[in-house]
């Protein structure tokens, strides 16, 4: 049988002795959303995808995953009315190689690279 979140809320209240208290209920909550994501993560389905916008700064590269989000699928620079898909790397070493070179600025994002806490774009 399927589960909806109160039904989980309540069980893991009814688990910890009946405690219905605000701050148990605030962490059931949390803990059972974190589980979620978790799971989400794990799950390389269209289900798992969430697509986000976000705003480019210049001469920046490092950007933070938004909360919920573990890595990037894949990035869209848009351009006016133009979209420019940019190419994952992969390995740290490139990463580091494509750093060393210097790009002249106004040259546009070609490539991304995922981090533990984010991602950077090259060049910044």
């Amino acid at each position: 049988m399927r589960q909806t979140f109160s039904d989980l809320i309540a069980y893991c209240q009814d688990a910890a002795g009946g405690d219905t208290s605000t701050a148990s209920s605030t962490f059931i909550k949390q803990r059972l959303n974190k589980n979620a994501e978790f799971v989400l993560a794990k799950m390389p389905t269209h289900l798992s995808q969430i697509e986000r916008t976000f705003s480019t700064v210049a001469s920046q590269q490092p950007y933070h995953y938004p909360p919920g989000m573990r890595s990037v699928e894949s990035l869209m620079l848009t351009i006016g009315s133009r979209d420019y898909p940019l190419t994952p790397v992969f390995s740290l070493m490139e990463w580091r190689k494509l750093n060393a070179i210097d790009i002249s600025a106004g040259a546009f994002p070609e490539k991304y690279f995922n981090q533990q806490r984010d991602f950077e774009i090259w060049p910044k």
